[in-house]
C-alpha cells in the first residue's frame, strides 16, 4: 500500500503527470485523514470543496 502526501495530490491536479496517475491506478494507494483535511482546508470555495470530496471517492483507499 502506498499513503499518498498532500503534496503530491496537489501537483498531480496542478500538472496531471502521467506517472503520478499510474501510480493511482495501478498500485494499492490510501489518503489518510490529515492529508483530506489539509486538502479540504485548502478549498477556497464550495465548489473547490465539492471538487476535492468527489476526488477521494475516485482514489479507492481514501
Amino acid at each position: 500500500m502506498i499513503l499518498i502526501d498532500t503534496n503530491i495530490i496537489i501537483d498531480f491536479w496542478k500538472t496531471g503527470d502521467e506517472n503520478i496517475k499510474s501510480v493511482i491506478l495501478n498500485f494499492p494507494v490510501y489518503i489518510c485523514g490529515v492529508v483530506k483535511a489539509e486538502l479540504c482546508h485548502g478549498a477556497r470555495n464550495e465548489k473547490d470543496l465539492d471538487s476535492i470530496l468527489k476526488s477521494f471517492k475516485i482514489i479507492p483507499g481514501s
